[in-house]
């Protein structure tokens, strides 16, 4: 009997310990936002590698001194677990994904890289 009520225990203390270290949307949000007030993150998540969306977000990146200056890139492919809790966590589930962030919020999410630019044309117009 004692055996049993320490193995209920012992499992409900573990199932309680994974289901609290499990990081909250808040915090992850965090990890997603740009390192300062003058910067923007483009958070990059896809799960399938093709080299026209890394060449489209290079060669736009690099395509203006403003945007090298102001925009920071993050890639996350979601065939690591680590980087699928992320986008698990911000309920993407489609790739390939784009979250814009500033230092406060998202300010864009979408699927399509076009709209990243028109975002940030609108933003840094010359």
């Amino acid at each position: 009997m004692k055996k049993n009520l320490l193995f209920l225990t012992l499992t409900a203390l573990m199932l309680f310990t994974i289901a609290c270290s499990k990081a909250s949307k808040e915090d992850t949000l965090e990890t997603l936002l740009s390192s300062s007030t003058e910067t923007y993150r483009i958070n990059f998540f896809y799960d399938v590698y093709d080299k026209d969306y890394s060449n489209d977000l290079t060669s736009y990146w690099n395509s203006d001194e403003k945007l090298l200056d102001h925009i920071e890139i993050q890639v996350y492919n979601v065939k690591r677990e680590d980087k699928k809790e992320v986008a698990d966590i911000m309920e993407i589930h489609e790739y390939p994904y784009y979250l814009v962030t500033d230092n406060k919020s998202i300010v864009l999410s979408t699927r399509n890289f076009q709209d990243v630019e028109k975002y940030f044309q609108s933003i840094f117009r010359n």
